[in-house]
């Protein structure tokens, strides 16, 4: 089986993502690289250009796949470019298998986008990749497509050296992301605390926000600047209002590889990662108190911090790392090979 990868962030035809944790004789791994540049784009006045985008990107998986060998299917890792793949299968009338890993979707949108959405669903993929078991049941009634076309896979993250030390001299608490954050509720309690905040988010995330003195937004940065960020913060926060899908996994998994105390609101997107005041401190959506007591605890007390940021980052190579990860791709492909 030659399997054809699509990733809106993958450029390179080397990478190998968890291929070689899946790898078995007689199957491949071929990657369909990006030809465009999805951080740019996704600021751009439209979404029609990056719709395009995603479907000429399909568009050149369904070509590399139909002059290959046989037999094929693909994997995209970007619900878009799951759709416009399903798409293409729908319109060439194809049996090749689609696996939709992190099939993430901000919002369960109607209208038109929500019946294109259908329509591409409709037998078009073998395999939803979802890392919450609570969106299974929301993204099954939402696309009207069986529950057990859903399988859960913990996201994973690879375990990265720790190289810098909690910034003692300067320290700050740490917010990163953009998806349905509530950092209206944050800067609020940060704010009557006093305590210094760096948030790391694209304007529309603070949009209409009363940013306090003491919080400094920050925007354009690194992948590697965020993960300096979080290892020299005191303390990490993936504050979020979503109570449909999920939303600030990648953040909290960060935060909790690189060891540092995270508090993060009880959602969907959280509650399957965090053991809670073990290896995080999970908070009541939207209540300030829980915030605010959560956040005096912990920046307060060296030692919960550290024990909390050791058992969270034990918890990430342990048990959300590639290789076992890589196992459960491994066990889903087999079975759409079958």
């Amino acid at each position: 089986m030659h399997w054809y990868f699509l990733d809106a962030v993958t450029t390179d035809t080397a990478v190998q993502w968890l291929f070689p944790f899946a790898a078995r004789p007689g199957r491949d791994f071929h990657v369909v690289p990006a030809q465009y540049d999805v951080g740019k784009l996704l600021g751009a006045q439209t979404t029609a250009t990056l719709w395009r985008q995603y479907f000429a990107h399909s568009s050149q998986a369904w070509r590399m796949a139909a002059s290959g060998p046989k037999p094929y299917g693909f994997i995209t890792t970007f619900p878009p470019l799951a759709m416009t793949t399903a798409l293409h299968k729908r319109l060439r009338h194809s049996q090749a298998p689609i696996v939709a890993w992190n099939f993430n979707v901000g919002a369960l949108y109607g209208g038109l986008k929500g019946a294109i959405a259908r329509y591409a669903a409709d037998g078009g993929i073998g395999s939803y990749i979802v890392h919450s078991r609570a969106e299974i049941d929301r993204y099954a009634r939402w696309l009207r497509v069986p529950h057990d076309l859903f399988d859960f896979v913990p996201l994973q993250r690879p375990t990265e050296p720790v190289l810098l030390e909690e910034d003692e001299q300067s320290p700050f608490l740490l917010a990163m992301g953009s998806a349905r954050r509530d950092y209206g509720l944050l800067c609020r309690v940060v704010g009557s605390l006093g305590i210094p905040t760096t948030i790391v988010a694209a304007a529309h995330a603070v949009e209409g926000i009363v940013v306090p003195p003491n919080v400094k937004v920050v925007r354009g940065l690194t992948r590697s600047q965020c993960d300096e960020l979080t290892q020299r913060a005191r303390l990490c926060v993936v504050p979020v209002l979503n109570d449909e899908t999920a939303s600030g996994q990648v953040s909290l998994i960060t935060s909790m590889m690189y060891g540092r105390a995270t508090i993060a609101t009880r959602c969907i997107g959280s509650e399957v990662y965090v053991q809670d005041r073990l290896d995080g401190w999970l908070i009541a959506p939207q209540s300030e108190d829980e915030m605010r007591n959560a956040i005096v605890k912990l920046w307060g007390d060296a030692e919960t911090r550290r024990a909390m940021g050791l058992a969270a980052r034990r918890r990430v190579s342990s048990e959300l790392n590639d290789s076992r990860t890589g196992e459960r791709l491994d066990a889903i492909l087999k079975r759409l090979e079958e």
